[in-house]
């Protein structure tokens, strides 16, 4: 089969995954360099590993004053502060 020279090009798509603990005092910072970005993410995925400082909430505050239209945002919480395992040594 012969090529007929068009292309079809596919736009990437890019989800962001964002570890934290405890970063309340980095992450306004990194939320305004992701908004000056020339390529913004298609997603954004908070993973909160059990901060204590609030990090969470001002992921959700920032995404409910200043979030994209059209942008996925999920915050996920792998063990909230106050029940994080506890290893007993007995």
């Amino acid at each position: 089969m012969a090529n007929s020279g068009s292309c079809t090009l596919v736009k990437p798509r890019i989800t962001l995954v964002v570890p934290m603990l405890n970063e309340a005092r980095t992450l306004p910072d990194l939320l305004s360099t992701l908004k000056a970005q020339t390529r913004r993410p298609d997603e954004l995925i908070f993973v909160d590993a059990g901060s204590s400082d609030g990090s969470a909430d001002l992921v959700r505050q920032w995404w409910t004053s200043e979030g994209w239209p059209g942008l996925g945002c999920q915050v996920i919480t792998l063990f909230p502060a106050q029940e994080l395992p506890i290893a007993n040594p007995y």
